[in-house]
């Protein structure tokens, strides 16, 4: 049972979360973070645990998970109940590979079926240090016959990208989701909800895709970029340095963001400044 869970205050503010109708916003919100949940979000969960954690009934739960089917927000195995959230890792990536190895474990835990092949599918896209052995391992997950209860679609794809608070590892260039859902990475992660995608923004993201790094690899240099002192504003103009040409301009930005992504550099004391332990800081 974990005992916490990550969840973006743009969930709040995001177009399909406020489309969504109450018992399924509150819903959603629980499935990120109900005690079942693990680090892949995928995991086992009949609509009886979902009514006894929310004290709803059966009938209330059943109607809101219909909902959450139909708008792509998660898929289940009802053979089995177990329960995917498709876009969970796009906003939990792994942080370093003991996580990733981790979600090797858990994923092998996993009983086959429509649920795990997306989770599968999920972890192609959006995993960070996948060793090569679990990378076949998830190439080679078995696409079941049956069909997750959720909106009926041609295939086992994922649903088309959305920029949901809460989309293969190598994708071409030239297609525009990819761009969107890097810029969309960037716009949540530095807290830029009104930054638009403009042709150089756009080319930005375009050019590192064609240096050869994999989407999943320029959301980590986003994050790591987030997780540097000195461009989150711990510097001596008290300035953010977190526009998006800026951590994608070239390949030795992109790989010192993505460092810094599993080691955090060290924030520098500022001239003047009074020492964490009498500032009241950490």
């Amino acid at each position: 049972m974990r005992e916490y869970a990550k969840v973006y205050t743009a969930f709040w503010s995001d177009p399909s979360t406020r489309a969504m109708s109450e018992d399924a916003r509150t819903l959603a919100l629980y499935l990120l973070t109900c005690p079942h949940g693990n680090l892949i979000g995928l995991f086992r969960l009949p609509d009886a645990y979902a009514a006894d954690d929310l004290q709803w009934p059966i009938e209330r739960v059943s109607k809101g998970f219909a909902e959450l089917f139909e708008k792509g927000f998660c898929a289940r195995d009802e053979a089995s109940s177990w329960l995917v959230i498709l876009k969970y890792l796009r906003w939990n990536q792994f942080e370093n590979p003991n996580v990733a190895k981790n979600a090797a474990k858990v994923f092998d835990m996993a009983p086959q079926g429509s649920a795990k092949s997306l989770c599968a599918k999920a972890i192609l896209e959006y995993g960070s240090y996948l060793t090569e052995q679990f990378r076949k391992v998830l190439e080679t997950v078995p696409q079941t016959l049956s069909e997750p209860y959720r909106k009926p679609e041609p295939s086992l794809a994922l649903p088309e990208p959305e920029p949901l608070g809460l989309t293969p590892s190598v994708e071409p260039p030239s297609r525009p989701d990819v761009v969107v859902e890097i810029f969309g990475h960037w716009q949540t992660v530095m807290n830029h909800p009104q930054a638009k995608l403009d042709d150089r923004r756009r080319k930005c993201i375009q050019a590192a895709l064609k240096l050869g790094y994999r989407p999943d690899q320029l959301r980590t240099a986003i994050t790591g970029c987030s997780r540097t002192p000195h461009n989150m504003g711990r510097n001596d103009r008290g300035e953010r340095y977190d526009e998006l040409t800026l951590i994608l301009r070239d390949a030795g930005h992109i790989d010192r963001f993505i460092r810094n992504a599993a080691n955090p550099p060290i924030a520098a004391a500022m001239p003047g400044a009074a020492p964490d332990w009498l500032s009241g800081g950490v």
